[in-house]
């Protein structure tokens, strides 16, 4: 066993060093290898190992209230930064228990059950095959603006009642607004998350009104109808409503844009799986469950002590952070065999890259039909698919994990 000193060195290189931002992985093998549960001098618990993360999730003694994000109690951080960065989606189901999240996340779920995210499937293969026909016969596309954020903002745009002519606006936003979650944050960085959500809360709010004239059939229309502002009975009152809206539109393009960005470049860059997958397209959906384990999109979770409990062998004090390594989990040795191989005919893996217990991804079925969908419909239509430059580039942080860009082209 490494000492205290070395964990918090690998730490240290897994948020801030330029060859974590291009592969993390060997630094959180290094670390589930040496302290898969270990107390940060600078306060959060860090856990690692795939049978303590999943009873993370399943703990009541651990919730998603706001101090769940940034520094923990006693670091000497400045939890106020943090609030004020993640602005009124504190009030969201992301942020609440127990009862109080159940009442929030219940007016949508219905929204994002697997029947009714089967009956987009129609709309979502429409939307593919007309951007794979602009994209078709293209020298290089930058596949992360044409196609792994086209559709999911395309889909969540339709869902939840955006102008089409907004959505491009709301891009950038929702970017800086992640930077609320990371842990390595600086200054700058929340002072950009704070300055968008304060840009979507008043965007939001006016597009409430225009609604308010005439209720369409989408979420935010059925969010506003069902709790009116005036009402003393609804289940939401106005800003509830509002922090719904922001956490879903955050939700529901962010992650899954990189989901299919890093989808694809795991297959160029493993051609016998592709020739597999060529080989049997049936692998689609088993393909996506393995670039969900092998490289997820969400690499880090979190949660903060409501009580005292136990990881492991270490007691967690209230007001604790916990911060679980998915993606470390999704390659523990103890759990799956192989784990550094991306194998697309791997089957039945219990992957916990949504999370778990009552805080699951929401929209889980809606990512991986959007993914299952856009790998199909590229396989069908191309005979070839590859990387035109090897100048790829990472998004700066640790909970989310997905490529600025990926240059390729598609060959008929």
């Amino acid at each position: 066993m490494l000492s205290t000193a070395s964990a918090e060195s690998i730490l240290m290189e897994l948020f801030f060093s330029p060859q974590a931002h291009q592969n993390p992985y060997p630094f959180y093998a290094q670390l589930q290898l040496i302290s898969p549960v270990y107390k940060s001098p600078l306060g959060p618990v860090l856990v690692s190992d795939y049978t303590n993360c999943a009873k993370v999730f399943r703990d009541p003694n651990l919730g998603k209230q706001k101090g769940s994000y940034g520094p923990s109690k006693g670091s000497g951080g400045n939890s106020e930064k943090w609030t004020k960065a993640l602005g009124l989606s504190v009030k969201s189901m992301l942020f609440a228990d127990g009862k109080d999240h159940l009442r929030l996340r219940k007016p949508v779920m219905d929204n994002f059950s697997f029947a009714k995210v089967e009956s987009l499937r129609s709309m979502i293969e429409k939307t593919v095959d007309n951007i794979l026909i602009d994209i078709e016969g293209q020298h290089q596309v930058d596949v992360m603006e044409k196609l792994a954020f086209a559709v999911p903002i395309f889909v969540i745009g339709e869902l939840l009642g955006i102008p089409v002519s907004d959505r491009q606006w709301l891009k950038p936003l929702v970017a800086d607004a992640t930077f609320a979650l990371e842990p390595s944050s600086f200054d700058e960085d929340l002072k950009k998350a704070e300055q968008s959500q304060l840009e979507m809360e008043l965007y939001f709010r006016q597009l409430a009104k225009s609604k308010s004239n005439s209720f369409a059939d989408d979420i935010f229309s059925f969010l506003l109808k069902n709790n009116p502002i005036s009402s003393d009975t609804a289940e939401l009152d106005f800003e509830e409503v509002i922090a719904t809206m922001l956490l879903l539109i955050g939700t529901g393009f962010e992650t899954t844009s990189n989901l299919i960005g890093n989808m694809l470049l795991a297959l160029v860059t493993n051609p016998d799986q592709l020739s597999k997958l060529r080989q049997n397209p049936s692998l689609v959906k088993s393909t996506i469950d393995e670039v969900l384990r092998w490289d997820p999109p969400v690499q880090l979770n979190s949660r903060v002590a409501l009580s005292t409990t136990k990881i492991g062998e270490l007691t967690i004090d209230p007001g604790d952070v916990v911060v679980t390594f998915l993606a470390a989990a999704n390659r523990d040795p103890q759990k799956f065999i192989e784990p550094t191989k991306f194998d697309i005919s791997r089957q039945n893996s219990p992957i916990i890259s949504f999370g778990g217990g009552p805080h699951h991804c929401l929209g889980s079925f809606l990512a991986k039909l959007e993914a299952e969908i856009v790998l199909s419909k590229i396989i069908e239509r191309f005979s070839n698919f590859y990387l035109t430059s090897q100048d790829l580039n990472w998004r700066r942080g640790r909970t989310l994990r997905g490529l600025v860009n990926l240059p390729m082209a598609f060959d008929k």
